[in-house]
């Protein structure tokens, strides 16, 4: 993934787990357009959750 105007490359690979019959993809449901990844960027995350908590 590249975002010209801003200098940047993204490289995503997939997280496979290899098995005797073949091999799973555990990072599948990982967003890898640019307009999902912002979506799921602006979702409460642990580190809201953290703040609000006060740590």
């Amino acid at each position: 993934m590249q975002i010209p105007d801003e200098h940047v490359g993204i490289r995503l690979e997939d997280m496979l787990l290899i098995t005797e019959t073949g091999y799973e993809n555990l990072s599948a449901f990982v967003p890898i357009e640019i307009a999902d990844i912002e979506k799921v960027m602006a979702e409460p995350g642990l580190s809201d959750a953290m703040w609000k908590a006060g740590k």
